[in-house]
């Protein structure tokens, strides 16, 4: 598997404790939401396992909303306990409590939440890093660990500017791609490659399961394929392929994003 490049010698973790606040609010925001993506269910539980207490994994409701509303939105249960609680952590003047909130982004991106597939676990961290990056923080997998290590980056935070050249366009008519000035053409053989695009062009801004994305191309006769996709893992390799083709590195932003088994185009 191709590890996150390492950008640079790991830093005193000091370095990184001594933020405050350890994440600024747009950032922490944002790694919040992908924070819920990944877990699913169980925030609670995966918060005790790593060592915080009950008086640190908090929730609350806004007063013009009862508790009693929400009883029934599990999943808005569980996103509010993560935006609450990683933003005392990242708030917090103790060192201590960063610990966390980095060791809680870090284990995100363990193999063992998900499958044990150490490709899964690093276009987690890819996913991660795209946001971190704002913050001069990075997540980097080092020879030996399974799980990646926060760091500091080399040139420091990125500048929050919009991205318009990173848009992604696509030409159902013809098949051809373009990402930043490079392009290829998909159709000449009704490639995966112009079907997953295909599939997600018509699907932008909504999360698509590799199951929607196998079904729907094995069963379209437009798309003529001689060989349909066979698993996720077959989905996914095609995203990388297209990217690749693109010049579009792993641990970089790009338009289509992935993670367990979910895809998804973001507009522009």
């Amino acid at each position: 598997m191709s590890r996150l490049n390492e950008l640079n010698p790991a830093p005193k973790r000091e370095q990184l404790l001594e933020r405050t606040p350890a994440l600024h609010k747009r950032v922490l925001s944002e790694i919040t939401t992908k924070v819920s993506y990944t877990l699913g269910s169980g925030a609670r539980e995966f918060l005790s396992d790593l060592g915080l207490t009950d008086s640190q994994i908090k929730i609350s409701v806004d007063t013009d909303e009862s508790f009693e509303a929400i009883l029934g939105e599990p999943h808005r249960i569980e996103k509010l306990l993560l935006d609450e609680t990683l933003s005392e952590l990242s708030e917090s003047a103790n060192s201590d409590d960063h610990a966390l909130l980095f060791q809680i982004i870090e284990q995100c991106c363990h193999p063992l939440r998900h499958g044990g597939y150490e490709w899964k676990a690093e276009e987690t961290a890819g996913m991660f890093n795209t946001v971190l990056e704002y913050d001069g923080l990075m997540l980097v997998f080092s020879d030996g660990n399974s799980a990646p290590a926060m760091q500091l980056t080399k040139d420091g935070p990125k500048p929050s500017k919009a991205r318009p050249s990173d848009r992604l366009y696509f030409t159902h008519r013809t098949g051809k791609v373009t990402y930043k000035g490079k392009s290829f053409d998909t159709s000449s053989k009704r490639t995966k490659e112009y079907a997953l695009l295909t599939y997600m062009s018509e699907s932008r801004d909504f999360d698509v399961d590799a199951d929607e994305i196998i079904e729907h191309t094995s069963t379209t006769e437009e798309l003529d394929m001689k060989a349909p996709f066979k698993d996720a893992k077959d989905v996914y390799n095609t995203l990388s392929r297209i990217k690749r083709k693109l010049g579009a590195k792993n641990n970089e932003y790009f338009p289509i994003e992935y993670t367990k088994n979910i895809f998804t185009w973001r507009k522009d």
